[in-house]
């Protein structure tokens, strides 16, 4: 990304995120901010859904917040959430959305970090990691992508985490770890800086027994809790409106190889060929294929292969673009099944009401609908064999009505739980 060129005066990064700068408000009276630190982008409606949940829940419970993104596309943060926003490494300035249209960008005083040589570049960064903390009052660890090392290595995920909880715990500041996953960490490096950040936060929340086992091998021994995934705490909010008076559809939901650790070359060819023959077979079942993607970068460009893999009229199939996660929810909601891979292409499938049969490429896939109680409907995308996935999309279409009676229950039961643990995280915020 291109920072643009600034237009506005250079501030400290205290004077960009505090009322109680010159000419603000009295301390007493000012916004508690929260920095809402993850991997997010608005290109992985997933990890949308997450800040999305986790924003509305705490600001119903605590009006007087204000968050700050830190993140990796802090313009894209201030664009979609409408909130200021920085890199997650310390460098650049703040980018504000809060006055709609195109972000304003601040410049913030000082060198950037990134002008240094490796490793004084670190050194830097976490030194003005501690400056940028200094304008906050709480740190949140939000969403997937955090304690993992596969995207970078040690340096770049794991050591960030370090320095911002670090430096939230040597100016008092609470910290808190809600709805995180351990996805994969490879290094002895990266391990040592994640358990390290996670001993900084009061209150630990990962979204699956899996992470809970894996933060434990990793040597953590303070108290963790699991809960379903924040995107459960969302509500579809066009599923009141009647249902759609189109033809009867499915819908198809690939995954890019780059997103799937570790995948061969025979592997992925095999996962084409099983959605080919799956999009075949729903034709054949007299049902339109709509390919919808929740991922809508990586992803879309995957539909095309997997159209010249079928053998039924694939001219008859439809790519349906979304951008929000709202039209995700809406373009799903009435189909039969939605075939997937991603996470959350499948938890905003269930928010929706949708049946799903899961093809997944990670724990996290198959814990969470385990936890929902639809293990039959996932598969592992290694080995995947295409008859055992047709198999399945036939007892889900034979099954469609109690599956969605089933879906609609626990996800109730699951915004339940969500709201004690949004309890506890929101107590955490300073008074």
């Amino acid at each position: 990304m291109t920072v643009p060129a600034p237009d506005r005066r250079a501030v400290t990064s205290v004077d960009a995120v505090r009322s109680d700068a010159p000419g603000a408000a009295p301390m007493a009276a000012r916004t508690k901010r929260i920095g809402l630190l993850g991997m997010y982008a608005s290109a992985n409606l997933g990890d949308t859904a997450i800040q999305q949940a986790v924003m509305q829940a705490l600001r119903a419970r605590r009006p007087d917040i204000e968050f700050v993104g830190l993140c990796t596309d802090p313009e894209d943060a201030a664009r979609t959430f409408g909130i200021r926003a920085r890199h997650l490494s310390g460098a650049g300035g703040l980018f504000d959305g809060g006055a709609g249209g195109a972000p304003s960008w601040t410049a913030d005083a000082g060198i950037d970090p990134q002008s240094f040589p490796a490793p004084l570049h670190l050194v830097a960064s976490a030194r003005r990691i501690a400056r940028h903390m200094a304008g906050l009052d709480m740190l949140l660890v939000s969403g997937s992508g955090q304690i993992d090392d596969f995207w970078g290595g040690p340096w770049e995920q794991p050591f960030r985490l370090l320095a911002w909880s670090g430096a939230a715990r040597r100016q008092g500041k609470p910290v808190g770890v809600f709805g995180v996953g351990v996805d994969q960490l490879l290094t002895r490096l990266g391990r040592s800086f994640c358990r390290r950040a996670l001993e900084r936060a009061q209150l630990r929340v990962v979204r699956d027994g899996g992470s809970l086992d894996a933060l434990r091998s990793l040597g953590l021994t303070g108290p963790v809790e699991v809960a379903p995934d924040p995107a459960f705490h969302l509500t579809d909010r066009g599923a009141a409106g009647n249902a759609s008076a189109g033809p009867a559809f499915a819908v198809v939901s690939p995954i890019a190889r780059q997103a799937w650790p570790g995948a061969e070359p025979e592997e992925y060819e095999a996962y084409l060929a099983a959605l080919a023959a799956a999009a075949d077979a729903l034709q054949r079942r007299s049902l339109e294929v709509r390919f919808v993607c929740s991922q809508t970068r990586m992803d879309p460009p995957v539909v095309e292969r997997v159209r010249q893999r079928m053998r039924t009229d694939a001219g008859a199939t439809r790519e349906v673009p979304v951008a929000t996660v709202d039209e995700y929810m809406r373009e799903v909601r009435d189909a039969r099944v939605v075939v997937g891979s991603r996470l959350h292409a499948m938890i905003l499938a269930l928010v929706a009401g949708a049946p799903v049969v899961a093809v997944s490429y990670a724990r996290k896939v198959r814990r969470q609908l385990e936890d929902i109680g639809l293990g039959r409907q996932v598969l592992d995308l290694r080995g995947l064999r295409r008859d055992e996935l047709l198999a399945r999309i036939e007892e889900v279409l034979d099954d469609e009505q109690p599956l969605r009676e089933h879906i609609r229950s626990r996800t109730v039961a699951f915004r339940a739980q969500l709201d004690e643990h949004f309890d506890r995280l929101a107590a955490l915020i300073p008074r």
